[in-house]
């Protein structure tokens, strides 16, 4: 869904802090807590069939991830590639944040948007995902860094390795 994995990862850390089997009051299920009414409609928009359309497969770790990830897809579409807008609408709908945009007073910069949000809700649930965002990113560059590392210490023995030994 040309989504960033730390994206994907900050908004399950706080969608359901990473369990699988969880539901909400709502009943939004799964690691990505999808209403089942809006996982069957991605699912059908999405060509990736009726699966998702059972509650009981929200909690699938494989199709909660797959319909969650094409929602928030289809809402960086309608957002523009605005992440705040579209993690936004993840939370609160759609609807609720085209009224928000419509506002010039409010879109002058996006932290100010953020924080002049009519639901509360809604402006801590984008200031946690944002936040996981960050910690998610550092924590994948920090990894990409050791392995690389590794990899050249391992080239490095590797090559020296494949040298002749000295006569």
């Amino acid at each position: 869904n040309g989504l960033s994995p730390d994206l994907v990862l900050a908004l399950m850390r706080q969608e359901s802090a990473f369990q699988a089997s969880v539901c909400s009051s709502a009943g939004a299920c799964g690691l990505m807590q999808l209403m089942p009414s809006t996982a069957c409609w991605i699912g059908k928009r999405s060509d990736l069939g009726g699966r998702f359309c059972d509650r009981q497969r929200l909690s699938e770790p494989g199709v909660s991830i797959r319909a969650g990830s094409a929602y928030l897809g289809y809402l960086m579409g309608v957002f523009a590639n605005d992440v705040v807008a579209a993690v936004a609408a993840y939370n609160a709908g759609p609807n609720n944040v085209s009224q928000w945009l419509a506002d010039p007073a409010l879109r002058i910069d996006t932290p100010r948007w953020v924080a002049t949000l009519p639901f509360g809700e809604t402006r801590r649930y984008i200031q946690a995902v944002l936040f996981n965002r960050v910690v998610y990113a550092q924590r994948s560059k920090a990894a990409q860094a050791r392995s690389q590392e590794l990899s050249l210490r391992l080239s490095d023995l590797l090559g020296s390795m494949s040298q002749p030994p000295p006569s």
